[in-house]
């Protein structure tokens, strides 16, 4: 019988980390998309602020 609930509590323990593993990277995948998509408007609103005709193209 201890050995039967020890290798439950073992199973339950496995299903666990490998759970919170799964969230932990699917997190880590949502942050990291956040900071790639904040990091291109950055640049966007950068190269809209600076761009423009240079200054051979003004007639």
């Amino acid at each position: 019988m201890n050995f039967r609930k020890t290798s439950i509590l073992l199973i339950i323990f496995v299903i666990s980390v490998a759970i919170l593993s799964h969230v932990r990277v699917e997190a880590a995948r949502v942050l990291a998309s956040a900071n790639q998509l904040e990091t291109n408007s950055s640049v966007y609103e950068t190269a809209k602020f600076t761009s423009g005709p240079g200054p051979g193209d003004i007639h």
